[in-house]
């Protein structure tokens, strides 16, 4: 068992009893990769999504029992954090994996393709070591990848955050250039993207 899905059934288990609903987390980021392919490699945080409908007394709850510095982030060698759903480059519907039907707990995880392109917006070098892990193992394609980018150059457009836009499709050039060795996608951005 990965230390990620440790933590989660070790969080659930401490949940047990407290009068809680049953919930849904949504694991983005590098440990949503872990639990859908063979690939691994060392990290320290579990990302949630922080949805805006999830209760600020619940992520406020998760954390005091699994964030940075408890015992239970101690005793599995990786701690809870939620990140903001409005810094993530993401498609329009983002695609959603069950992972873990645990007693208090669903986890979904981000489907790989849409985990790559929410690396774009910055990709720092371990951001592109996954993406380089995902292709090499077949598990996400040119194609997929770039039919999903455009989809969230739609969403973010509309959502006014076109301004990280530049920088994303520059990102996704490299990758084309340096991990799939195919031509660049050449993508102009409407006049009134504020980008």
């Amino acid at each position: 068992m990965n230390p990620v899905e440790r933590l989660l059934r070790r969080l659930d288990d401490a949940l047990l009893g407290q009068g809680l609903d049953r919930f849904t987390l949504q694991i983005v980021g590098s440990t949503a990769l872990f639990a859908q392919s063979t690939y691994v490699r060392g990290t320290k945080d579990c990302d949630a999504m922080g949805a805006w409908a999830f209760p600020d007394a619940l992520r406020a709850r998760l954390l005091a029992l699994a964030g940075r510095g408890t015992d239970l982030a101690q005793q599995c060698g990786v701690y809870l954090e939620f990140v903001g759903q409005g810094i993530l480059l993401l498609p329009e519907a983002p695609r959603w994996n069950p992972w873990l039907t645990l007693q208090q707990i669903d986890v979904q995880v981000l489907d790989p393709t849409d985990v790559a392109v929410s690396k774009l917006a910055r990709l720092h070098p371990d951001d592109l070591h996954d993406i380089e892990q995902l292709a090499e193992r077949g598990v996400i394609t040119h194609e997929a990848l770039v039919r999903r980018f455009l989809s969230a150059v739609d969403a973010q457009g509309f959502g006014g955050k076109g301004h990280i836009l530049p920088r994303a499709i520059r990102n996704l050039n490299q990758v084309e250039r340096d991990v799939f060795v195919v031509p660049e996608t050449a993508i102009e951005l409407p006049d009134w993207m504020d980008a």
